[in-house]
């Protein structure tokens, strides 16, 4: 009996504190936004450079986010991007249209132009840096969208093996050879060809479905 009730005060424990966990995170996320308002509210009154500089760095986790996925270009140089666009986006955002509407022409303009730089990537090259070895077809290797769909996919892998991340990326973003990628990452070229082989034809049968 002193057993299933200390279950149901357990219980009653755990419910309580995730009630108030989600409390928190969404007062959180209402103090950030509210913040986020005033600085905006301030910059376009007033042209403040103190202002801007905190939305820039509000908005930093998600310009950082998205230069990471930027591998068709320097880090640095993505990331210097994806701030001017900010910047130039904030011009065009009128506060008084309600902070979720503002928030979402920020992401929604950073979004698109990390797609714009891949895509520019793809027009200058063409082959958008696809290693031959890979054997991709020319209607995949010259898709937008399959170029982005290969990057998360490998992205994502890197949460679980960030080694068999590195070597496609290596292999298919670089466009290094076999035996390039085994001597950055100091494995063997047989290792590399095989992560390289498996893991491409499990996202060219998931692309296909």
């Amino acid at each position: 009996m002193d057993f299933l009730c200390d279950i149901m005060n357990f219980k009653c424990f755990l419910f309580t504190f995730l009630e108030v966990f989600t409390t928190c995170l969404s007062e959180g996320r209402d103090k950030y936004m509210d913040k986020l308002m005033n600085l905006l509210k301030n910059y376009k009154d007033n042209k403040s450079e103190e202002s801007l500089s905190a939305i820039i760095e509000q908005m930093s986790p998600l310009v950082k986010k998205y230069a990471r996925l930027t591998h068709c270009m320097e880090y640095d140089d993505a990331i210097q991007e994806l701030y001017v666009t900010l910047i130039e986006t904030l011009e065009y955002i009128d506060p008084a249209r309600g902070r979720y509407e503002c928030l979402s022409y920020m992401k929604y303009a950073i979004q698109n132009k990390y797609r714009r730089l891949c895509s520019k990537n793809i027009a200058k090259n063409n082959t958008i840096a696809l290693s031959e070895n890979l054997h991709f077809k020319e209607e995949c290797v010259n898709n937008l969208e399959f170029y982005l769909d290969l990057q998360k996919y490998i992205d994502d892998l890197y949460l679980t093996s960030p080694r068999k991340s590195n070597i496609l990326y290596l292999s298919a973003i670089k466009n290094m050879s076999d035996k390039e990628v085994a001597a950055k990452l100091k494995i063997s070229k047989q290792y590399v060809n095989r992560i390289k082989k498996q893991y491409i034809s499990v996202f060219l049968h998931n692309y296909k479905s």
